[in-house]
């Protein structure tokens, strides 16, 4: 009697270990047939860095060309105000020895 107990106790141990076999096996199974997903969706967040870096180093050039811009926009300013007064001066000049003609 106790040897048949034992018996029936080693099968539902030995029945247990192979159902977590099982379990085990089949999480393999799913996490390997994960792989090429996951390789996928490497690949493709690589990509979107390497365009994100091309964006980011046209997006840092414009930066830099408007802040050129800004930094000569004084003296650009300066430039045309002369120039303003310069022009102003040539119509004053001109007009004044300018006689009426009757």
């Amino acid at each position: 009697m106790a040897d048949r107990s034992q018996l029936a106790k080693t099968r539902e141990e030995a029945n247990s270990y192979k159902h977590r076999a099982q379990e085990v096996h089949q999480r393999i199974n799913f996490l390997e047939s994960c792989r090429p997903d996951i390789v996928g969706t490497i690949d493709r967040l690589k990509r979107r860095r390497a365009d994100l870096a091309k964006e980011m180093e046209q997006i840092t050039k414009d930066v830099a060309a408007e802040e050129k811009k800004l930094q000569e926009l004084p003296s650009i300013i300066t430039g045309l105000k002369q120039e303003r007064q310069n022009l102003a001066c040539e119509a004053i000049r001109l007009h004044r020895p300018i006689s009426e003609v009757p």
